[in-house]
């Protein structure tokens, strides 16, 4: 099968500029595979984000500067084709509830009580984090000193064993949230170290705050 050529230009020196595929016209010259005409001048060409769409084109660093792009360098590529797309968005309320067995350090000689439990209910925010991508982040969550927190429920077990840890030893990360506001997508590990299956049995007094949570937006 014959090969498709690109015709650039006719020079009246010689004969016509043809270019093969992949190669780029650039004036009456062809730029190589791994380079991309500007100003009518080939250079090496990559990968050239901007901020305000996300989106992403393979341009010499020149071009890619001169439109308000962020170049990436040399041989980058657009791939995957989202790649300028915020590294985290979409900020959203998060509940959940976690069970521990009473404990009153984090260190793992303390074991774990066999006698009461606590129900811990998070009420805070995180964003969706997409791996591959590079652009800004977009994950506004806030501490609050007030609203949003994880509560504390404590439970009077009935039947001693009942609340049977799954870990006793080092801290076990439960949840991770992803938060920042204006830098990166930052994890907020919500961590446990005497687990339970089960928290059940009569409460004692009325739930209180254990930590500060996070809400979307931010001061």
């Amino acid at each position: 099968m014959a090969q498709a050529y690109l015709t650039c230009a006719k020079d009246s020196r010689v004969e016509d500029i043809c270019c093969t595929p992949g190669e780029e016209c650039c004036g009456p010259v062809c730029c190589g595979p791994d380079q991309a005409c500007c100003h009518g001048t080939c250079a090496l060409k990559g990968a050239c984000c901007f901020p305000s769409t996300g989106s992403c084109a393979e341009k010499t660093r020149l071009c890619c500067e001169t439109q308000d792009g962020a170049y990436l360098g040399d041989g980058t590529t657009c791939t995957p084709p989202d790649i300028c797309m915020n590294r985290c968005d979409n900020c959203h309320d998060i509940s959940r509830t976690f069970l521990e067995c009473a404990h009153y350090t984090n260190d793992p000689a303390e074991p774990c009580g066999q006698d009461v439990c606590f129900r811990n209910t998070v009420m805070s925010a995180t964003c969706d984090k997409h791996v591959g991508r590079i652009g800004p982040p977009q994950c506004n969550t806030v501490k609050l000193t007030v609203g949003a927190l994880v509560m504390q429920q404590r439970i009077m077990i009935p039947i001693p064993g009942i609340c049977t840890p799954t870990d006793t030893g080092p801290l076990r990360t439960w949840l991770t949230m992803m938060s920042g506001c204006g830098f990166d997508c930052i994890p907020k590990n919500v961590r446990v170290r005497c687990d339970a299956p089960v928290c059940e049995g009569d409460p004692i007094g009325d739930p209180g705050p254990r930590g500060r949570a996070r809400a979307c937006g931010c001061p």
